[in-house]
């Protein structure tokens, strides 16, 4: 047995035992039992009772003094509660420990009704019949517990289910001497703050350096008083870290029960720490200290990239972007090189599956620039690998915008650069492109679209912009021909430009047909009269092929009407004609059959006034008239006229005519005739006859007879005159 140890309080203190170097025996201050069937008895004997069964039921408490330990300043490492069996009822029997918090009661007082209630289960038990070895429970935690406390530890046993009727237990109490309940407290001595020391045994870079989420150790090596070494553990060592922003690490001090502390933490956050180690407020041998807490190892997860890059560029032109390695903690970390993977990085065109590489270089403070480019535009994925894993956010969606437009690559496309029709808009798309080729997707660009065609025609084309990179060009050419299409940005054509286009004329109309000929303004009559239509546009294009539907009607004197008819030249002119037969003022109407329409419509200028005047004179159909056909007196003048007409009856105002006539009289006489042309289609004739008679006249034009003489008969141009005396 070791000496006693010299600071331990041995006091008059009934209840303490004997002390050797590293045991206490205390022994209960307070002990009784209760019973559930008598509520109001308290039982204070020299047993502890411990039964339940039905309604019967027995617990026993018991109340230890601890404040001869913490006078003495010793520290418990270990306790533990010996129980002395004195009967044992039944086989298989189950006794429970449970610490009572409240110290309250008396051994005197108790009862059924008052026992003050228990905590968590500290101890079990099983019993055999008639054992009588000692019980022992270990208390330790709970004896330090009350220390920390009112320095009272109270002890409830009870029996936590039914076995049987002779289920029960008793237990020496303190009323017997040899056999009383004891609690056997290890103790040592206190250890010094100033003598304990920070050691190295078992760190891993945990005293001057480590590393953001990796656990890090040192050890405390507790000394007493005297430098000697504590071969116990118990003491209440705190260790912490104050880092950058006012980071706490609360480190975790684990007892290795031999007087060493196993220290351990773990920091997030880099930067440099000051590490204290206490104990009892007092900071022990090399505390503070400084620890240096670096990045961990690189984690692709938190590895960051940032960058315009990384979001969009352009075709051509090196997209950028940067990269930082970070630890799980997200720490900025260098990558060495050494033993650690790179970041490799691949752009990849989604549409065509196809992947370029990029070009990563180290820049300043951990940042790695990544370089690439792409000259075909599209939507691209990049990934950003450290080692084989994706690092946080990868893959990236980027987008390679085309370039600024180039007219070297720009296109036309539409109908409109081929073909038109006056007076109707015609279209066609610019497709904006850059050097490369790729589809230009804004707008912005200033084409010039300019027709140059036909004598010094020039039309000017809109181009209006449609915000995709495309341009819609319109323009509305009017005078039909072949045109040259100029689209060009700046000094400088696009591709295949100039094109070749030819305006066609539009529809024909009658406001804008015409007519001409010298049939729209004179005719005669029985001679075919002709003229030409002309079908023009709304512009005054001549139309190119037959595409029009002209009808000519003519209404004359009298009421008549006439239709025309017209042949088609399929040179967009039509040959009109029509054959009037009665002389007279015509109206000629030009009619045009709109499809928009279901009347007919005049052309320009329609309807024409047409004269139709009186054919040659025909002297079938031609008139004489006059008294001197009959008769007249002896020497003096007889008159009658000639009317001249044509072969449709139509009255002559015009004269010219070869018109003659004689007469033939008595005894053979011939007597001529003077015919005086009256330049209106009227004829004087005269004569003079001297000898009574009967005559007969002769009338001729152009050596045909004129006109029906008396006999009535056609052709028959002899008329009977009798001369008076």
């Amino acid at each position: 047995m070791a000496a006693p140890l010299p600071y331990l309080l041995l006091s008059a203190v009934l209840f303490l035992a004997t002390v050797d170097a590293r045991l206490v025996t205390l022994y209960p201050v307070a002990d009784a039992y209760v019973e559930k069937t008598r509520p109001t008895w308290n039982f204070r004997t020299g047993i502890l009772e411990v039964h339940r069964y039905m309604k019967s039921e027995y617990e026993s408490f018991l109340r230890f003094d601890l404040s001869p330990i913490t006078a003495s300043k010793s520290v418990v490492i270990g306790a533990k509660l010996i129980l002395q069996p004195l009967y044992v009822g039944d086989t298989g029997v189950t006794n429970n420990a449970a610490v009572v918090s409240d110290n309250s009661w008396s051994d005197t007082g108790v009862t059924w009704n008052d026992k003050p209630d228990s905590g968590a289960v500290v101890g079990s038990w099983a019993l055999e019949v008639g054992q009588t070895q000692q019980i022992e429970v270990d208390l330790t935690f709970a004896a330090q517990q009350s220390l920390s406390d009112d320095k009272k530890l109270s002890i409830r046993i009870y029996n936590p289910a039914d076995i049987s009727p002779k289920a029960s237990v008793q237990y020496g109490s303190s009323r017997r001497e040899s056999l009383k309940p004891q609690l056997e407290i290890e103790v040592r001595a206190p250890t010094a703050a100033d003598q304990s020391f920070i050691s190295e045994k078992g760190s891993e870079h945990g005293l001057s350096t480590a590393a953001a989420g990796a656990p890090a150790k040192f050890t405390i090596e507790a000394r007493d008083g005297s430098a000697a070494p504590q071969s116990a553990g118990g003491d209440d060592f705190l260790a912490s870290l104050k880092g950058p922003n006012g980071v706490v690490i609360n480190a975790t001090v684990i007892d290795l029960l031999d007087g060493t502390y196993s220290v351990s933490y773990t920091g997030i956050y880099v930067g440099e720490y000051t590490a204290d180690v206490t104990l009892n407020g007092q900071p022990v041998k090399g505390s503070p200290f400084t620890v240096t807490m670096q990045a961990g190892p690189p984690s692709p997860k938190h590895c960051v990239a940032y960058g315009e890059g990384l979001i969009e560029t352009q075709a051509g032109v090196a997209g950028k972007f940067a990269l930082i390695a970070k630890d799980a903690y997200g720490n900025t970390k260098k990558l060495s090189g050494e033993g650690e993977e790179i970041f490799y990085t691949e752009v990849v065109n989604i549409a065509k599956n196809s992947s370029s590489a990029a070009t990563v270089t180290e820049s300043l403070n951990s940042t790695y620039v990544v370089d690439y480019i792409i000259t075909e535009s599209g939507g691209y994925m990049i990934s950003v690998k450290l080692g084989n894993d994706e690092i946080m956010g990868s893959p990236f969606r980027s987008v390679v915008l085309p370039g600024k437009t180039d007219a070297s690559q720009t296109v036309a496309r539409g109908p409109g650069l081929s073909k038109s029709i006056s007076g109707i808009p015609s279209h066609f798309a610019i497709y904006a492109r850059d050097i490369y080729g790729n589809d230009r997707s804004v707008c912005g660009d200033n084409f010039h679209v300019a027709l140059t065609g036909p004598g010094r025609s020039r039309v000017h084309g809109l181009v209006s912009e449609n915000n995709n990179g495309t341009y819609l060009v319109e323009y509305t050419g009017t005078i039909a021909g072949d045109y040259q299409v100029h689209v060009s940005l700046g000094p400088e054509e696009i591709v295949d430009s100039p094109f070749s286009l030819t305006i066609l004329p539009s529809s024909s109309r009658a406001t804008h047909s015409v007519a001409y000929g010298p049939a729209l303004t004179s005719a005669i009559a029985g001679e075919r009269a002709d003229f030409t239509i002309v079908a023009k546009d709304t512009y005054g294009n001549t139309e190119m092929a037959g595409e029009s539907d002209f009808s000519v009607i003519c209404k004359g004197p009298g009421g008549i009407s006439l239709a025309g008819a017209v042949q088609d030249n399929s040179d967009g002119t039509y040959a009109a004609e029509f054959i009037p037969t009665i002389a007279g003022k015509y109206s000629v109407s030009v009619l045009f059959k709109d499809p928009r329409y279901t009347q007919l419509k005049d052309i320009f200028g329609s309807p024409f006034t047409s004269v139709v005047v009186a054919g040659e004179a025909n002297a079938l159909h031609s008139v004489v008239a006059g008294q001197g056909l009959s008769s007249s007196v002896a020497g003096l003048i007889g008159r009658f006229e000639v009317a001249t007409r044509d072969r449709h009856d139509n009255e002559r105002r015009t004269g010219g005519d070869d018109v003659a006539a004689f007469l033939d009289g008595p005894k053979g006489l011939r007597l001529n005739t003077t015919v005086m042309d009256a330049q209106d289609g009227q004829y004087v004739v005269t004569y003079r006859a001297t000898i009574a008679g009967e005559y007969f006249i002769t009338v001729s034009m152009d050596d045909e007879p004129v006109g029906t003489a008396f006999t009535g008969k056609p052709g028959d141009s002899t008329y009977k005159a009798i001369v008076r005396p």
